[in-house]
């Protein structure tokens, strides 16, 4: 479907194709001059100077034409109608082997479009055939000359792609001379020459592009009198009799070179169309089409088919041709009619017209774009889960509002995006741009970082490397994408005075603690100063989150400044956030006492500085219903910002739209690249986790409980190697990057279809769109991973141990081949309750969904792109840097059990079971994490209660270690500290009790109590019935008189019952009521003197999490038909627990 004729010749040497698009000779008027119609072997071809795209794909056919004529030779000839010779063709590997280029003759009929150009006088030439080596004759215009113009310069990854490819015949054996005929055709049938109208426009130059039918090549293309003419030419190299058309010989040759066509283009996987089936699709059209709208225009000119009509059903097809819009048109050939032919007149733009009309029009979009509220979505994450639900939020107020630009995360996609950061490479000597930092840096060229893989470099430095003076200014204006989604730690809070509408995700890490890229944003934040409290006390704002997060939204002081906001007139102040809208959704799990509590800090504080929220504080608990619920206040935050900017949109049809999962996986976006370069595991990790790492090495591995025990508790002993990065105090956490088990992800390799070779790195490229002004559709590698191989990335960065998410189980779903067990996967992604049940009861790893489900077939390139990453294990140092420097102890519980209620299969802990293996020397990769809210207090003198049951003891012993060493070193004389400790059997898991005994006689513990809940001859006694029974009157005398701290450490469950039993020893030792007792454990809270460390979710909490999972899916239930607010909680006891 390329431009049937080009242009006409322009004289000097011969431009002609001769062979076309096809590669075969084309046909002059019937008196022209008798020449060969093939090219003779070893002859030359003068090649213009210059020459357009259709030009160079003519040259490029020719040049393959020519090498396909020259592979035959003359086997005989016989008489043709107009009275000359034609040959019959065979390969040349059926010819004798003797014959020469000079011997290989042939003859034709005058059809050629090529003469030679010199006299025939002047050759061995004859009438009816002469020699392949002739010169050539004086040149003349033809059907197939090349246009002027540029030189054409083709790529050759597109030639193939354009040029299509080789017609042959099934396999034949009278038809084996097919192939040697050279025949080609174009696998892309584009159009670039008709007019588009739509609604009164007229686009003169709108493309389109589609697949063939056989008969549009096979029957017109090749066979029309007026094209390529080959039709006789065929019927003579079978045999067939033309000198009569009974012999019906044309539709017998033209049926063989259409059944060519369809098996060349099946032959090569390119997409064609019998016209069979092209007419009965189009009757079912036809008949759709009347149903809908009482008609349908058609041409029958065009669509019965060229062969066999009377045997499609659309012959005698009554058809109405009249005129839709919008339509393509036809529209005359330009060079036919345009007034300036010749004349050499060009009407030229002169650069300040062209530069006027961009600034013009650059104006009257900024001018609409300004009308437009702007909005910004900030995200703080540990997991990476927030940042997902933040660029989904992006997407969906993308819908109706103006997000300004700002962080380029190089996982998102976009051409426009795509520019920037190849532009930036280039300007940075080729290396990879992992994150730009902000955009002002961009603009004003500041030190802002711009980080580099696997270095750093400044802003400045990539401006000093441009080769232009235009530098990153020139890029910022057409690549940075219109999104913004910023990281908490990359936005600037003084901006916040600025904003109009700013939209925040964010999770909630340890004790109620920011996430570690949200630190910096919380501090700036709690900076600033509100309407109603210009000068707040330093200690109000150093633990501001907790105060108005971990008590209650009825603490005094947040409800004095309420009441002086609703008395406020208009006129007052509203602070510095007066003109801003925001909402807040918070993640987290209800099983832990500070659920979502730096989102209510967030919420809360931005409330106090005069901010206007348009919608209750959002809460997702990852226990249940998370996705549903992120959902759903979307939505209504979506809403709520168009009734309040008066933005028309449906709410419902942009989050239909932003939030419909993928229908199915698409195989030809994504292939697999081979890469040069292997992995190295510790930049690799730090590429994946954005973090620095650092590398440790295994001293010694110990198991603490007897062996007569069916547990295991090990420490672990890491040598730190003096490395800056890895310095700690006692109290703080460490993160370690765990590997997948062996066994685990052999076995997922062995369901991958078609993986790659074990030991070949690969990278992931996803074929993107182009877009208008940014660069062309084309490969863009996904950043997520570095290259490595498929099994280094299962085992070092995908989490195969987690439930799948019900997005990957509905791409699983359209990867079944089983009916069954696709309805299964699609009802399990659909329904929220019913996925919610299956994930609790099973627990099932990756490899354990496909055992359920057989018949999935899983691509590899779906694992490296879908599958979330594996996160880091967080643990308590057990060491004190003064007693062991240079090394890191951990204490760590080798975790196993059974899901299913006992029944399923066995489960292990990803680093527990790893780290339980490992040998002196083996290297761990892992970084610090400070929790400055669980530390000693600076003044030894003041007394503290540790209470830590199990692994919960393990910061403690930091704790005596940094006493031991005040004792010792210093001279100090510290207050005794109680700990009270508690495990199953004093024979089997008493932890550390030779050194907790050496300690107290050291004089670092006053006492030491120990709580047996499985002792024989016992009863089950826990650390909250001694705090109760044996150290009421001193918890009251610490915490109320002393101005001591308490620190707790453990699971979920203890911490809820020991903070229920501090609240009733002070009740009861300080004659409080129950409530009151409450305040005042939120005063302790606040003054940083009731420390907590809770562990994640563990065996024995099964049956809280039940409980609360059943709550959490009644309130969401109630929130999604909102009978409740989407910042209601349940009710929970008076202990401000659980």
């Amino acid at each position: 479907m390329l431009p049937d004729v080009w242009a006409g010749s322009s004289g000097g040497s011969c431009r002609c194709s001769m062979r076309g698009t096809a590669g075969l000779p084309r046909r002059c008027s019937p008196t022209s001059a008798t020449t060969s119609s093939m090219p003779p072997t070893g002859a030359t071809f003068a090649q213009p100077s210059q020459c357009s795209l259709s030009a160079a794909l003519a040259a490029e056919t020719f040049e393959s034409g020519t090498a396909s004529w020259c592979a035959t030779q003359a086997t005989g000839s016989r008489t043709a109608p107009c009275g000359g010779t034609r040959p019959t063709w065979r390969s040349l590997s059926s010819a004798s082997s003797t014959a020469g280029p000079q011997e290989v003759a042939a003859s034709t009929c005058c059809r050629c479009c090529c003469r030679p150009q010199t006299s025939p006088q002047n050759s061995s030439f004859c009438p009816q055939s002469w020699s392949l080596r002739c010169p050539w004759s004086t040149p003349r215009e033809h059907q197939r000359d090349w246009l002027g113009g540029m030189e054409g310069a083709i790529p050759e990854p597109l030639k193939e792609g354009l040029y299509g490819m080789l017609i042959r015949c099934p396999g034949t054996p009278r038809l084996e001379w097919f192939a040697a005929l050279g025949l080609r055709w174009y696998a892309l049938p584009a159009v670039s020459n008709m007019l588009l109208e739509i609604g009164g426009l007229e686009f003169p130059a709108a493309p389109f592009s589609g697949w063939y039918m056989s008969t549009e090549i096979g029957t017109r293309n090749l066979c029309d009198p007026h094209r390529y003419n080959i039709l006789e030419d065929v019927a003579v190299c079978m045999d067939l009799d033309t000198r009569t058309t009974s012999s019906l010989w044309k539709d017998k040759a033209a049926v063989e070179i259409n059944v060519a066509v369809l098996h060349s283009y099946q032959l090569a996987k390119v997409t064609i169309v019998d016209h069979h089936a092209a007419t009965a699709s189009f009757m079912k059209h036809l008949e759709n089409e009347q149903k809908a709208r009482g008609g349908c225009p058609a041409d029958w000119a065009w669509i019965v088919p060229p062969i066999s009509g009377s045997l499609t059903p659309v012959f005698h097809q009554e058809m109405v041709n009249y005129f839709l819009s919008p339509a393509f048109r036809y529209q005359p050939d330009p060079w036919k009619g345009s007034a300036a032919k010749g004349t050499g007149i060009t009407r030229k733009k002169t650069f300040k017209e062209v530069a006027n009309a961009v600034k013009i029009s650059a104006s009257l979009m900024g001018t609409v774009m300004a009308r437009r509220v702007k909005a910004t979505v900030l995200y703080g994450s540990e997991t990476g889960r927030a940042q997902g639900y933040a660029q989904q939020l992006g997407r969906l107020f993308r819908k109706a509002f103006d997000p300004r630009v700002g962080l380029l995360p190089p996982g998102e996609q976009g051409a426009r995006k795509r520019g920037l950061y190849q532009h930036l490479q280039g300007c940075l000597g080729g290396r990879e741009v992992l994150q730009v930092r902000t955009h002002e840096a961009l603009q004003t060229h500041r030190c802002s970082e711009i980080k580099l893989g696997p270095e750093f470099c400044t802003a400045r430095e990539a401006r000093m490397r441009r080769t232009g003076p235009q530098g990153v200014t020139a890029a910022r204006t057409s690549a940075f994408p219109p999104t913004q989604v910023l990281c908490m730690d990359e936005y600037d809070v003084v901006s916040l005075e600025h904003e109009t509408l700013v939209l925040v995700v964010t999770s909630t890490f340890g004790n109620g603690d920011p996430p570690e890229n949200g630190e910096s944003f919380a501090a700036a934040l709690m900076e600033m100063s509100g309407p109603y409290n210009s000068s707040p006390r330093p200690e109000q704002h150093k633990s501001y989150k907790i105060r108005f997060n971990s008590v209650s939204c009825s603490d005094p002081l947040v409800s004095s400044w309420r009441r002086k906001r609703k008395e406020s007139s208009n006129t007052d102040s509203a602070g510095a956030l007066g003109t801003l809208r925001f909402c807040v959704f918070g993640l987290g799990s209800r099983a832990y006492p500070h659920f979502c509590a730096f989102a209510r800090a967030v919420d809360t504080r931005l409330e106090e500085l005069g901010g206007e929220r348009l919608l209750q504080l959002g809460q997702g608990d990852e226990l249940c219903g998370q996705e549903e619920a992120f959902r759903g206040w979307a939505q209504a935050a979506f809403q709520a910002a168009c009734e309040t900017f008066c933005v028309g949109e449906d709410a419902k049809a942009a989050a239909r739209d932003v939030f419909s999962p993928k229908r199915s996986w698409k195989r030809q976006r994504y292939r697999l690249s081979t890469q040069a370069e292997g992995l190295q595991l510790l930049p690799g990790l730090i590429h994946v986790h954005r973090r620095k790492m650092f590398q440790a090495t295994i001293l010694s591995v110990e198991n603490l409980q007897s062996s007569k025990s069916t547990r295991a508790t090990i420490l672990v002993r890491l040598d730190t190697g003096g490395q800056e990065g890895l310095q700690y105090q006692p109290g703080d956490h460490i993160g370690i990057c765990p590997p997948n088990r062996p066994g685990l992800v052999e076995a997922l390799l062995s369901r991958v279809e078609d993986p790659p070779a074990p030991t070949e790195p690969v990278a992931v490229e996803q074929l993107e769109k182009g877009s208008p002004g940014g660069p062309p559709p084309g490969w863009v590698r996904d950043p997520r991973l570095p290259p490595c191989t498929l099994r280094q990335a299962l085992t070092f960065f995908l989490d195969i141990t987690s439930p799948p998410s019900p997005q990957l189980l509905r791409l699983l779903s359209t990867l079944a081949e089983e009916p069954r067990e696709q309805q299964e996967l699609e009802a399990l992604s659909q329904d929220p309750r019913r996925y919610e049940e299956w994930k609790w009861f099973r627990c099932p790893t990756l490899l354990e969904v496909l055992e359920q489900f057989p018949s999935v077939a899983l691509p590899a390139p779906l694992l490296l792109t879908q599958l979330p990453l594996l996160q880091p294990r967080y643990y308590s140092v057990s060491s004190a840097p003064s007693i062991h420097p240079g090394e890191i102890h951990l204490t760590v519980a080798v975790l196993a059990y059974r899901t299913q209620d006992g029944l399923g299969p066995l489960h292990y802990g990803v680093c527990s079971t790893w780290l339980s293996q490992l040998k002196p020397g083996d290297p761990v990769p892992c970084f610090i994490r400070g929790a400055p809210s669980f530390r000693l207090p600076p003044d030894p003198s003041l007394p503290c209660i540790l209470v830590g049951p199990g692994t919960g003891i393990a910061p403690f012993r930091g704790f005596w270690q940094e006493r031991l060493h005040d004792i010792e070193s210093k001279g100090l004389q510290p207050a005794p500290m109680t700990l009270v400790f508690g495990c199953r059997c004093s024979q089997l898991d008493h932890l550390y009790r030779d050194e907790v005994h050496d300690a107290q006689q050291r004089g670092v513990f006053g006492r030491v109590l120990t709580a047996f809940s499985r002792e024989p001859d016992n009863p089950k006694t826990y650390v909250q019935d001694i705090l109760r029974t044996e150290l009421a009157a001193e918890v009251h005398r610490v915490l109320c008189l002393e101005r001591g701290h308490m620190f707790v450490c453990g699971d979920v469950t203890m911490a809820t019952n020991v903070l229920q039993t501090v609240q009733r020893i002070l009740a009861t030792e300080g004659d409080l009521e129950l409530e009151e007792a409450g305040d005042v454990i939120g005063v302790l809270r606040d003054q940083q003197r009731y420390h907590e460390d809770i562990f994640g979710l563990t065996l024995r909490t099964q049956e809280v999490t039940s409980r609360i999972r059943t709550q959490s899916f009644s309130l969401q239930e109630r929130q999604l038909r909102g009978a409740v607010p989407w910042a209601f909680d349940p009710p929970t006891s008076d202990t401000n627990g659980p």
